[in-house]
């Protein structure tokens, strides 16, 4: 079972047909065999992003209050949401202040900073090790759980190059069709 850290521009692709929505809808039918992980806010960032689409006349309010019902169902049943904690928030404004990037794509890749934490601190648990070992058990640990959170998925470029430096494989959603062989956009 690998970890796909998800971002609200990946999220999006769920419920609007655009580059990527293929990519993301097989990875979100995989999730028995995968987990979904993304920030607590990306339950604001989805519906702002589906609301934008309404103002610019691109969808129908009717259709918007359907997308959100279904956006709230799936994030309580499919998705892990890492919580905004005060770490996360420290952790975007260090990221801020060496890399240009919108204040929530900082929180994001904050939220998959300490998602990686927390497995690092869960699978290292060291009670049981001696201290001769330690450091073999640590490096061992952070590159399995580095590993283990298989890829940071965005449709965002400037993220996903910040990502990078931060040790995370990426996935660009921008790489992948908006459609399925037939051209038509895939059921959800």
């Amino acid at each position: 079972m690998s970890i796909f850290y998800v971002d609200s521009s990946a999220i999006v692709k769920l419920y609007v047909n655009e580059t990527g929505t293929v990519w993301m809808r097989q990875l979100f039918r995989a999730r028995t065999t995968e987990i979904l992980a993304t920030s607590a806010i990306s339950q604001v960032e989805v519906v702002a992003a589906l609301a934008r689409r309404v103002r610019m006349g691109l969808l129908q309010r009717q259709t918007f209050i359907a997308l959100c019902n279904q956006f709230e169902h799936d994030f309580a049943q499919s998705f892990t949401g890492v919580t905004v904690s005060n770490a996360v928030i420290s952790t975007a404004g260090r990221i801020l202040r060496a890399h240009s990037l919108r204040g929530y794509d900082a929180m994001q890749l904050a939220s998959a900073s300490e998602l990686r934490q927390s497995l690092q601190a869960e699978f290292s648990d060291t009670t049981f090790v001696s201290a001769f070992v330690s450091a073999f058990v640590s490096a061992f640990v952070s590159a399995f759980v580095s590993a283990f959170v298989s890829a940071f998925v965005s449709a965002d470029e400037d993220l996903n190059q910040v990502v990078l430096a931060y040790k995370f494989s990426t996935e660009n959603l921008n790489d992948h069709p908006a459609t399925d062989d037939v051209g038509t956009p895939p059921a959800h």
